[in-house]
């Protein structure tokens, strides 16, 4: 299918209007297409501005000059109208984003939807940033200048009433995002090799890290301002997530956080402003106490932050009710407001997981004996539920996935015991076929990329028992693509775009050889032949380097010139690698974080490393933009 045919039928596919047969092949080309997925994204985004605004109507004021005026001058009845062209929009207002925590989700609203009308729908410029309302309007084909100019008046007038309201709307849940963000409790006082810049921060990459129970955000200058994020009277715990990239953006810019001190969950922007605390208490009456945090319970709702991929919602575990049994719950940040996903099936949540295109959650539901967990997929449109799947003790649930294909969606998980991974199987809902079993075995590792065999989706599965086949790639269709054999490979992970994939093969203590697999065309090099386990190689954002150490010194392989360039050693042991986003000259920044949680910049031209003014990094760095 032509790309001029699919953008002609997105409106439709976007709708849920077209036929089957028709949908799949749409779905088909959007997997290879980026333009078209492009245009995709931007008509979401689209409809997701024009549901943000209220509907506001002009007061009795302007009504009542408004037709006063089309009283004293009529238009004639026998001028037709028609739509001027698609280019021609009038811009009713730009917000900046003031107080705006997310774009909703057209597609779970607690209402009943109003159908879209697709010929209104124009996708915004791609890469775009700016959050422009643009509105269609009609001018006479047959007019004089007056008529013409009424006719502006009348829009001009319709349009800033929305505006108007619109500001008001935001600004009002400012004031209330800000006030729930206040209050009193324990301060945590920064090192004092830290200064907190003036909030807002301005547009830009940055990177955000954990620091003595606050979420911290930087630049990679060598003296960067380092801005807190998150208020002082919570104590955020250790997994915390950034919402997926918005179209046109590298990453996203909104955070989700859990305050462990007074057991809520909360979001904030990635420039600092509207920490908004979610209105249901995570543990119910009962305290958030370390211990209580250690149990599987608590592990459960520490782990079960999950965004929509617009990031428009976000699903999470709680148990507001002091019950032992945690339940998943969907908050929606344009409205503020909670709702419980309850199943007739009774059981602990965990492990949220959305669909690609939000309209899925997929979870797990174990029964309180621990004996069996269910596989659990609640469509968030007609608030149903469909057991996909039961895995019986003694295994268990190790990971949840989606296929990409949102057409046909699928469900893919692996199930094991021990840390060992003995199953990965597939189930596709429309169909509700049993599910088929993709591999068996024993696997010390079983990831999954979504991205990976062209956009199919597939598991890199490594052999625990170094067997004669050590690696493979195990795609969802069920075919297998040997990576590896008679290796005893250690670990193995897929590069960012699935376009390869590197791993290490231990030959003697702490020191591998590490190799690297071109999926294109199966070529295997070997990158370097000592390389330390710690810290562990890492990929650009972009996949055009990996980075990785010898113990002594880190070295930088960039993919496309076959080459290694050193990165000027430190006098720190160097236990951990993150790449932060490129420049906007294309300068990619790799980040060494020394056993003493103390942060070195290397711009990965031989140059020295920099010193940052940042220590006691906790966990893992995470990049986010401010728009």
């Amino acid at each position: 299918m032509s790309c001029e045919r699919v953008e002609e039928l997105l409106s439709a596919y976007l709708d849920e209007m077209l036929a089957p047969g028709e949908r799949r092949s749409v779905a088909t080309h959007l997997r290879k297409c980026q333009h078209c997925q492009t245009i995709l994204d931007d008509y979401r985004r689209f409809d997701a501005l024009l549901a943000q605004l209220p509907p506001v109507s002009p007061g009795p004021a302007v009504r009542q000059k408004l037709f006063s005026s089309l009283a004293q001058n009529p238009l004639p009845v026998t001028d037709e109208l028609q739509p001027i062209p698609a280019d021609r929009y009038i811009d009713s207002y730009s917000p900046t984003r003031p107080s705006l925590p997310s774009l909703p989700d057209v597609f779970s609203s607690n209402t009943t939807p109003t159908r879209r009308q697709p010929a209104l729908r124009r996708p915004l410029p791609i890469g775009s940033n700016d959050l422009t309302r643009k509105v269609p309007v009609v001018a006479p084909r047959k007019s004089s200048v007056g008529q013409r100019a009424l006719l502006g008046v009348i829009a001009a007038a319709l349009l800033l009433a929305v505006g108007i309201g619109s500001i008001m709307g935001w600004q009002l849940m400012s004031a209330t995002q800000q006030q729930r963000a206040t209050g009193s409790g324990n301060a945590i006082t920064p090192p004092a090799g830290y200064s907190s810049t003036t909030l807002p921060l301005p547009a830009g990459n940055r990177f955000v890290f954990l620091h003595a129970g606050a979420l911290w955000s930087a630049s990679t200058d060598t003296s960067p301002a380092q801005a807190r994020l998150t208020p002082p009277n919570v104590t955020v715990g250790g997994r915390w997530l950034v919402s997926p990239a918005a179209p046109g953006q590298a990453a996203g810019d909104m955070l989700a956080y859990i305050d462990i001190q007074h057991g809520y969950v909360h979001v904030i922007r990635s420039d600092g402003q509207n920490d908004t605390v979610v209105p249901l208490p995570l543990l119910g009456s009962r305290a958030p106490t370390a211990a209580l945090w250690q149990t599987a319970e608590g592990q459960a709702i520490l782990n079960g932050l999950s965004w929509s991929p617009s990031g428009a919602q976000l699903a999470f575990v709680a148990d507001p009710q002091s019950s032992g049994k945690p339940a998943l719950y969907i908050y929606t940040l344009s409205s503020n407001s909670v709702q419980v996903v309850a199943p007739s099936q009774n059981g602990v949540a965990a492990m949220p997981v959305w669909s690609p295109d939000g309209i899925r959650l997929a979870f797990a539901l174990t029964e309180a004996t621990g004996t069996a967990t269910q596989i659990i997929d609640y469509n968030t449109r007609d608030k149903s539920f469909l057991a996909v799947a039961t895995i019986n003790a003694p295994d268990t649930l190790f990971s949840l996935n989606w296929s990409p294909d949102v057409a046909l969606p699928a469900i893919t998980w692996s199930t094991g015991s021990d840390g060992i991974v003995h199953r990965v199987e597939i189930v596709v809902i429309d169909m509700m076929h049993t599910p088929r079993l993709l591999a068996q075995g024993n696997f010390s590792q079983a990831i999954y990329a979504s991205e990976a065999n062209n956009g199919v989706g597939g598991w890199l599965l490594v052999d625990a028992q170094s067997g004669p086949i050590s690696l493979e790639d195990v795609n969802l269709v069920g075919e297998s693509s040997i990576l590896a054999r008679g290796h005893a490979v250690t670990l193995a992970q897929w590069s960012p775009d699935a376009d390869f994939v590197d791993y290490l093969v231990t030959t003697n203590a702490n020191i591998s050889a590490l190799h690297l697999v071109n999926l294109a065309n199966g070529e295997n090099r070997v990158v370097a032949d000592t390389v330390a386990s710690t810290p562990l190689p890492v990929w650009s954002t972009d996949s055009h380097r990996l980075a990785y150490s010898t113990g002594q010194q880190i070295y930088i392989y960039t993919v496309a010139s076959a080459s290694t360039s050193p990165v000027s050693s430190i006098t720190a042991t160097v236990s951990a690698l993150f790449w932060l986003l490129p420049s906007p000259s294309g300068t990619s920044t790799l980040l060494l974080v020394t056993s003493q949680g103390m942060l070195y910049a290397a711009s990965g031209t031989s140059q020295p490393a920099s010193k940052l003014s940042i220590d006691n990094v906790q966990g893992s760095v995470q990049w986010t933009q401010i728009p």
